[in-house]
Protein backbone atom coordinates (compact mmCIF):
# COMPACT_ATOMS: atom_id res chain seq x y z
CA UNK A 1 0.00 0.00 0.00
CA UNK A 2 1.38 3.40 -0.92
CA UNK A 3 1.90 6.14 1.65
CA UNK A 4 -1.02 8.27 0.33
CA UNK A 5 -3.31 5.21 0.36
CA UNK A 6 -2.28 4.35 3.93
CA UNK A 7 -2.85 7.96 5.04
CA UNK A 8 -6.28 7.97 3.40
CA UNK A 9 -7.23 4.76 5.24
CA UNK A 10 -5.93 6.13 8.56
CA UNK A 11 -7.92 9.35 8.09
CA UNK A 12 -11.00 7.32 7.15
CA UNK A 13 -10.73 5.13 10.26
CA UNK A 14 -9.92 8.02 12.61
CA UNK A 15 -13.45 9.39 12.18
CA UNK A 16 -15.04 6.21 13.51
CA UNK A 17 -16.04 5.97 17.16
CA UNK A 18 -16.51 2.20 17.23
CA UNK A 19 -16.54 -0.91 15.09
CA UNK A 20 -20.07 -0.27 13.84
CA UNK A 21 -18.98 3.11 12.48
CA UNK A 22 -16.02 1.51 10.70
CA UNK A 23 -18.17 -1.22 9.15
CA UNK A 24 -20.92 1.16 8.00
CA UNK A 25 -18.48 3.64 6.50
CA UNK A 26 -16.57 0.83 4.78
CA UNK A 27 -19.75 -0.53 3.20
CA UNK A 28 -20.72 2.94 1.95
CA UNK A 29 -17.24 3.48 0.53
CA UNK A 30 -17.21 0.06 -1.13
CA UNK A 31 -20.57 0.78 -2.78
CA UNK A 32 -19.36 4.16 -4.02
CA UNK A 33 -16.07 2.85 -5.40
CA UNK A 34 -17.55 -0.20 -7.13
CA UNK A 35 -20.91 1.39 -8.05
CA UNK A 36 -22.48 -1.84 -6.85
CA UNK A 37 -24.70 -2.71 -3.94
CA UNK A 38 -22.66 -3.53 -0.85
CA UNK A 39 -24.13 -5.62 1.96
CA UNK A 40 -22.86 -6.62 5.35
CA UNK A 41 -24.02 -9.34 7.65
CA UNK A 42 -22.94 -9.52 11.27
CA UNK A 43 -22.61 -12.91 12.92
CA UNK A 44 -25.57 -13.68 15.10
CA UNK A 45 -24.71 -13.77 18.77
CA UNK A 46 -27.94 -14.57 20.57
CA UNK A 47 -26.37 -14.57 24.02
CA UNK A 48 -23.30 -12.97 25.43
CA UNK A 49 -22.00 -13.19 28.96
CA UNK A 50 -20.67 -9.99 30.44
CA UNK A 51 -17.13 -10.24 31.76
CA UNK A 52 -16.24 -6.70 32.70
CA UNK A 53 -17.29 -3.04 32.49
CA UNK A 54 -14.85 -0.20 32.90
CA UNK A 55 -15.54 3.51 33.19
CA UNK A 56 -12.62 5.73 32.23
CA UNK A 57 -12.84 9.38 33.24
CA UNK A 58 -11.27 11.27 30.33
CA UNK A 59 -12.15 14.78 31.49
CA UNK A 60 -14.78 16.66 33.49
CA UNK A 61 -17.24 16.16 30.65
CA UNK A 62 -16.12 12.99 28.84
CA UNK A 63 -16.48 9.38 29.94
CA UNK A 64 -15.25 6.26 28.12
CA UNK A 65 -17.29 3.12 28.80
CA UNK A 66 -15.64 -0.20 27.93
CA UNK A 67 -17.68 -3.43 28.01
CA UNK A 68 -15.93 -6.79 27.58
CA UNK A 69 -17.80 -10.04 27.04
CA UNK A 70 -16.67 -13.53 28.06
CA UNK A 71 -16.35 -14.27 24.34
CA UNK A 72 -13.72 -11.53 24.05
CA UNK A 73 -15.79 -8.90 22.26
CA UNK A 74 -14.98 -5.35 23.31
CA UNK A 75 -17.49 -2.53 23.01
CA UNK A 76 -16.46 1.07 23.59
CA UNK A 77 -18.67 4.12 23.92
CA UNK A 78 -17.60 7.70 24.44
CA UNK A 79 -20.14 9.84 26.27
CA UNK A 80 -20.31 13.56 26.85
CA UNK A 81 -21.48 14.20 30.39
CA UNK A 82 -23.45 17.23 31.56
CA UNK A 83 -21.36 19.81 33.39
CA UNK A 84 -23.90 20.29 36.18
CA UNK A 85 -24.82 17.25 38.28
CA UNK A 86 -28.52 16.32 38.24
CA UNK A 87 -30.61 17.88 40.99
CA UNK A 88 -32.08 15.66 43.66
CA UNK A 89 -35.85 15.38 43.82
CA UNK A 90 -37.14 15.69 47.35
Amino acid sequence: MSTPERQAVEKFLARAEDLDDVVMATVRLLAQVTRQVALIEYPVNARSTLSRIEFVDLSDSRLLIVVISEQGKVFERLREMPQDPPKKIS
